[in-house]
């Protein structure tokens, strides 16, 4: 007579449990439908021209068009998982692409643009025809990645490009990204080096006037030597700077500038700035 008394107990401590796990798809099912950001936020929606997501505290986007197919599928979900805390400070942007361009950073502006208008917004994109990796922002965003941050970006990933591996690229670049927006610092060894080779040039130019004036007996051998460490040092700094864009920042007005949003005595509004690396 025991037994159905312990089982009925049983069922009635079980039953609480089950009405719940029963209504949680259909809460689900209904936050789907309210918000299709809100169903599978690490996912995003597919749209005709690729990724987007859309962070619900801040209204700032993800959107990912790999127009030329550079990311598998698995590649691109991962990689929209990987921008998304950038939405903390702006829409981020993916772009790869084979469209010529004589300046690609202007290339990238105009992309950013037109993908986000005038939000705080960072676009990296990737030019296989030019073989250019670029990353160009505004707002907000652009206020911490300044072109020479955005050069220093790019010179660190730009190998695993050379080498085909166009997601690890990618993700490291927006990690960095982050990473400066949280106030942390990255490595910078292009800009090291150019400052290195900078002081040594200018040590060899003050050598050189002090042998002048200390000595009478100047001889030709010593003139040879001195000009080629000259020449050697300004060799290495060629060979550091071989594939930097020059950086490129608002301009303060309208004349000769391919930004026509600037008006004449101001900063413009719509350019922000960038920086780019071949591979």
């Amino acid at each position: 007579m025991r037994k159905p008394a312990f089982f009925q107990k049983l069922f009635l401590l079980l039953l609480p449990a089950v009405l719940l796990l029963s209504l949680l798809p259909a809460s689900a099912d209904a936050a789907a439908k309210d918000d299709p950001f809100a169903a599978m936020p690490s996912l995003g929606i597919l749209t005709d021209k690729g990724l987007e997501w859309r962070n619900a505290d801040t209204g700032y986007r993800v959107v990912i068009e790999d127009d030329i197919d550079l990311l598998t599928e698995a590649e691109e979900r991962q990689l929209l998982s990987d921008m998304q805390p950038l939405t903390a400070y702006g829409s981020v942007a993916f772009w790869s692409t084979r469209e010529y361009a004589s300046d690609e950073i202007e290339q990238a502006r105009l992309k950013r643009r037109a993908l986000f208008d005038l939000e705080s917004g960072s676009i990296l994109v990737i030019n296989m025809e030019i073989r250019r990796v670029t990353i160009q922002s505004y707002g907000a965003m652009y206020e911490v990645l300044t072109p020479a941050r955005a050069n220093s970006i790019t010179n660190n990933v730009r190998n695993y490009l050379t080498r085909g591996e166009y997601y690890t690229a990618s993700q490291k670049a927006y990690s960095q990204m982050n990473s400066l927006l949280r106030g942390n610092r990255i490595a910078q060894p292009m800009k090291h080096l150019s400052n290195a080779c900078i002081a040594l040039m200018v040590g060899l130019i003050l050598m050189i006037g002090r042998v002048f004036r200390q000595s009478s007996t100047f001889r030709r051998e010593d003139e040879t030597q001195i000009i080629g460490a000259t020449a050697l040092a300004f060799a290495a700094a060629a060979v550091v700077n071989r594939g930097q864009k020059r950086e490129y920042s608002p301009p303060s007005s309208d004349s000769g500038s391919s930004c026509s949003g600037c008006s004449s005595g101001s900063s413009c509004s719509s350019c922000g700035g960038g920086g780019s690396s071949s591979f």
